[in-house]
């Protein structure tokens, strides 16, 4: 199972990434996604952790599913306008949320 939730923002003076979370997910999966971004994005793939089980990726994999969670940023460089009025579109970067788009059909197909 792959969640697929924060992906349209990168923090301005950050290079953008894919940052693969490492807790509360598949380490199998994982690197699965790792490899998949490496063959088919065009942007370099990081790491995320969040410290607890901090979306529904956790619940997949505390069920005994295989879970990853693919996110637009580390932890520290998120959208800060995320559950806000001014969690807009029109402050993401459509390019950035692109490179989710080919992971997600890398990952199906």
């Amino acid at each position: 199972m792959m969640q697929l939730d924060m992906v349209g923002y990168f923090k301005p003076g950050t290079k953008p990434v894919i940052a693969v979370t490492t807790d509360f997910t598949s380490g199998a999966l994982n690197e699965f996604v790792r490899n998949c971004v490496r063959e088919y994005c065009g942007i370099e793939v990081g790491s995320n952790m969040c410290g607890y089980g901090c979306s529904d990726h956790a619940s997949w994999n505390k069920a005994g599913f295989l879970a990853t969670l693919p996110a637009e940023a580390a932890m520290k460089d998120t959208n800060p306008n995320l559950h806000t009025a001014s969690d807009l579109v029109s402050k993401l970067n459509l390019d950035h949320a692109m490179e989710f788009v080919k992971l997600g059909l890398a990952f199906v197909v």
